[in-house]
């Protein structure tokens, strides 16, 4: 910084941090939110959701949507071994 600029001067000028994007929406991405319970699911997100509901809206089980129930109990996403 010169010493006859103001700081907004020479912020103006600063180059801008580069953004790295750590979730890409591979699987191991999605093993990766689900492992840190990061993953968007109804039990987290209840509150800012339009239907105000902890339960899955996937299946009939009746279960809250936690990441447990996505990745482990619910029929939809269930995979043909």
């Amino acid at each position: 910084m010169r010493w006859n600029e103001s700081t907004l001067e020479w912020y103006k000028e600063k180059e801008a941090p580069m953004y790295e994007r750590w979730y890409d929406g591979i699987l191991g991405g999605d093993l990766l939110r689900a492992r840190a319970q990061c993953m968007d699911v109804n039990a987290r997100n209840y509150r800012w959701s339009e239907s105000r509901s902890k339960v899955c809206q996937m299946c009939d089980m009746g279960e809250d949507e936690t990441v447990e129930h996505v990745m482990l109990e619910c029929e939809k996403y269930e995979r043909q071994a």
